[in-house]
């Protein structure tokens, strides 16, 4: 039976990889007391084994490259360009051309970066107010699409060659300007159907209104054609502009005899299923569908709504950012962040200085904070009110209300609180657990400890702030779960406020991924007790707790996840189930709700019970009961399919959004304008209403 170790002086010295979490903990010492990122722990402590294994599966050699995202003053964020340091950071964040924010806070800047494993412990010193998260997907990928391929060419057994069709030679890569695009939607999603008759000038179908697509996937950037081209300001990914996208819809439509679309993305080396023998084209992406909601050529409501659809959107510039492939797939979003961070610094800066933009988002993730200090969630905020109106993010609500992810309880003196979640089997990627209550230590704050039970009813010790337990496999010593306590964890605020703690519970897979021999959890029911760390304090303590995502796996190619839930749930645990990017003060947030009987879907996030006048919107994401979803593009021109989920939801006020004459000066005032211009399809959300 695998055991606890009892004490973290014990426990240092019995493991080599829980000597990692000393290691990234040590920035106090440095003069320097923002902890460390307790996710950057876990990962050490394994050897990076769920987050950024090697091709065969293996664990990584170190050191290795890994991502963050972070907030430094701005003289600190200089010191990132100069020779030698140990962070790399994109052109588009360098202060000499990073526009200062004229809001408070300003000396304070966000960026992502990139830096080497042996490094993570020099931050501290090297930084001084350096506020970073590990920003790295949970698990390898290839592919987001493989199960929307089937049935499309024949035979599965027909081989096709891997070489690209000889097409499009003369076309060549063209990258697009800064400050060039005028007005424009930005669609930060996966899968961009460019070559869709839907998203060309009306009247003018070899004209692309999509102004450039930035495809962020690492691993694409060498292109493998010349109409790709690497945009110098990011430092990765690769590109197509405008100029080149419509020379390929031109020579596709004039070839003798006209090429299809399908064969265009083959040679292209986008939208297909690399792992597919025939190479197929994906049937759909999730990008697409919400690009023709938000930017079609005709709105996809139009028919469920009774209006002709063509509005400013239809003929609306688009700028399409791919997130990789790892990101999208990994549910749980362990590096949504930086990329959606990157994306939209990238959309300011190929628009115009005085450009108009609407940013839709509709990926998200369960735990955090949930308070809006978040460190995307602030960035957004500086970036929003930075830009003196001309920007606007719409985030979709989550469809996390009935997922059984999140408790609220409350402890005192004489009442614990026991938290009972399934550990689900065939599961191939970490667990995580958070739970967050304020910070002890304040007036009227009392710390909290917290213990845990393993499925073989094996308790650790009760941990409080600043302490951490690990359970180690019997046979190898390696870690199969680790149990962290952080007092005060970093935000991205300015300010003290909102300051909470954090438990993080990291446990190892329950089953094994390919080519991956470590340790395994066992399966079934995990309880996590919570109780007063004091035993002669009188105060109550109310602590909110989020599983974090982990879709099972539907034969896309990934390594399978399996949602673990909490068991016995009570009604009022569906609220404060929003994704954790979606609770900042300055981004739209959008529910979804069923068309036909204007009921609110019975999945769409709900708000926190502590915020009854959370500013939340309500859009269509349903047609009616028989038919689930709204219908909008398919990659081929001539395809349409059906999607569901808050996904759909925001893309609806995104549209909308862009459609209105002018932005009324404050938040309050552009919600009421779209409520008011949608004419009943765009409702303001209430605690009450979707109760």
């Amino acid at each position: 039976m695998a055991e606890w170790a009892n004490h973290q002086e014990r426990m240092l010295a019995k493991q080599r990889a829980v000597t990692s979490i000393a290691g990234s903990g040590t920035q106090a010492s440095q003069g320097n007391n923002e902890p460390a990122d307790l996710y950057a722990r876990w990962a050490r402590a394994t050897e990076w084994r769920g987050f950024a294994r090697g091709s065969t599966g293996n664990s990584p050699p170190e050191p290795m490259s890994v991502r963050i995202i972070a907030r430094a003053p701005k003289a600190v964020l200089q010191k990132t360009f100069v020779e030698g340091s140990l962070l790399q950071v994109a052109e588009m964040y360098n202060p000499d051309h990073y526009e200062q924010p004229k809001v408070r806070g300003s000396d304070r800047l966000y960026f992502t970066a990139t830096l080497n494993t042996g490094d993570i412990g020099k931050l501290a010193e090297t930084y001084p107010g350096l506020v970073w998260e590990l920003a790295m997907p949970l698990h390898k990928a290839e592919s987001t699409a493989q199960a929307t391929t089937a049935g499309r060419y024949g035979a599965q057994s027909e081989q096709a060659s891997r070489a690209a069709p000889p097409i499009f030679t003369a076309v060549t890569a063209q990258p697009t300007q800064a400050a060039s695009i005028g007005d424009a939607i930005v669609i930060v999603d996966y899968g961009c159907p460019f070559m869709n008759e839907r998203f060309a000038r009306p009247g003018k179908d070899c004209e692309s209104r999509i102004a450039t697509i930035w495809d962020q996937d690492v691993g694409r950037q060498d292109g493998r054609h010349p109409a790709w081209s690497k945009p110098g300001c990011t430092g990765y990914g690769r590109e197509l502009s405008r100029r080149t996208i419509t020379e390929i819809l031109t020579s596709a439509k004039r070839s003798v005899p006209p090429v299809d679309e399908d064969t265009a993305y083959q040679s292209l080396e986008y939208l297909i299923a690399d792992e597919d023998p025939r190479r197929r084209t994906w049937f759909a992406t999730h990008g697409g569908h919400v690009m023709d909601v938000a930017a079609g050529r005709q709105d996809p409501l139009a028919a469920i709504i009774g209006t002709d659809g063509v509005d400013a959107a239809s003929n609306a510039d688009i700028i399409f950012v791919q997130l990789p492939a790892l990101t999208a797939a990994d549910s749980s979003g362990g590096s949504l962040s930086a990329h959606l961070l990157d994306a939209v610094r990238y959309a300011l800066h190929v628009c115009e200085p005085d450009a108009r933009l609407v940013v839709n988002i509709s990926y998200g993730t369960f735990a955090g904070s949930h308070d809006g200090s978040s460190l995307i969630e602030t960035a957004f905020d500086q970036l929003i009110e930075a830009c003196g109106g001309r920007l606007a993010i719409v985030l979709g609500a989550g469809n996390a209300r009935q997922a059984n992810c999140h408790v609220r309880r409350t402890v005192a003196l004489d009442k614990t609180a026991l938290l009972r979640f399934a550990l689900a089997p065939d599961d191939t990627t970490d667990t995580f657990m958070e739970l967050w209550y304020p910070r002890p230590n304040k007036k009227g704050h009392t710390p909290l400890a917290v213990r845990v039970r393993t499925a073989e009813r094996d308790w650790s010790d009760w941990i409080g702030p600043g302490g951490a337990d690990a359970l180690l496999d019997p046979t190898t010593g390696k870690l199969l779960a680790l149990l962290q306590h952080q007092a005060e964890v970093p935000h991205g605020g300015n300010k003290p406020k909102n300051e909470q703690a954090m438990v993080l519970l990291s446990l190892a897979p329950t089953a094994a991924g390919i080519d991956d021999d470590g340790p395994l959890n066992e399966p079934g029911l995990w309880e996590i007790e919570v109780g007063l760390e004091h035993e002669k304090s009188d105060t109550k303590v109310t602590f909110d707790a989020w599983i974090e995502r982990d879709d099972p796996g539907e034969s896309t190619g990934f390594d399978q996840g399996a949602q673990p839930c909490f068991i016995g749930l009570d009604r009022d645990d569906e609220y404060n189930t929003l994704s954790s990017i979606a609770t900042g003060s300055k981004a739209f947030v959008v529910g979804g709700y069923r068309w036909s009987d204007a009921s609110p879907a019975s999945y769409s996030s709900l708000p926190s019970l502590d915020r009854p006048g959370s500013p939340m919107l309500l859009a269509p994401c349903e047609e009616d009961a028989m038919s689930p979803g709204i219908v909008a593009a398919a990659v081929r021109s001539n395809d349409v399919h059906r999607m569901n989920g808050t996904s759909v939801a925001a893309p609806v006020v995104t549209r909308r959004l862009f459609n209105l004459d002018r932005w009324p000066a404050t938040f309050v005032g552009v919600v009421k304008a779209l409520v008011r211009e949608s004419k009943g399809v765009i409702k303001r959300g209430t605690l009450d209403e979707q109760a």
